[in-house]
């Protein structure tokens, strides 16, 4: 009697009826583990999300705009103190809260909490004026825990009369 010669359920379950059941089931739990692993991630919070207030800017109607900013606590930690820090790529054209970089602290961010942070984006004011149209990039650069978490977002400035 050779190793392969037989079924290697027949061992643990004795009848074909009960081996069909068992292998739904092993099937059902292969299928929830997968949707536990690969899918389930696509549906938890991200820890930074942005949107501008006015996108695309026309900066001959309004010469700022709203740069929102949501950070959420996704690490399982309460965080005592993390900051948000934004700043332009193109830091002569554009300034962030009236610098060319603005840093928000945040206190007491309780285990999946958010909090809502506002940044006023503008034009250099030496080169009000100047900006030519075409996309901004801003960096937003969140801070916890010693846990750095990294956002790209843009603007895309118009210009319509």
């Amino acid at each position: 009697m050779a190793l392969y010669d037989e079924n290697p359920l027949t061992g643990l379950i004795s009848d074909s009826q009960n081996q069909k059941i068992f292998l739904i089931i092993l099937t059902i739990i292969a299928i929830v583990l997968l949707f536990f692993f690969y899918v389930l991630p696509f549906f938890q919070a991200k820890p930074l999300n942005s949107n501008f207030k006015d996108n695309p800017l026309n900066l001959n109607q309004k010469s700022f705009t709203i740069l929102n900013v949501t950070a959420t606590n996704t690490t399982g930690n309460f965080l005592e103190l993390s900051t948000i820090r934004v700043e332009a790529d193109a830091k002569n054209d554009f300034y962030v809260g009236g610098n060319p970089v603005e840093i928000k602290n945040i206190s007491n961010l309780g285990i999946n909490e958010q909090r809502k942070l506002q940044f006023d984006i503008r034009p250099n004011p030496s080169r009000l004026g100047q900006v030519l149209p075409g996309t901004y990039n801003f960096k937003i650069v969140f801070t916890s825990n010693n846990e750095t978490i990294l956002e790209q977002t843009a603007v895309l400035v118009v210009e319509k009369n």
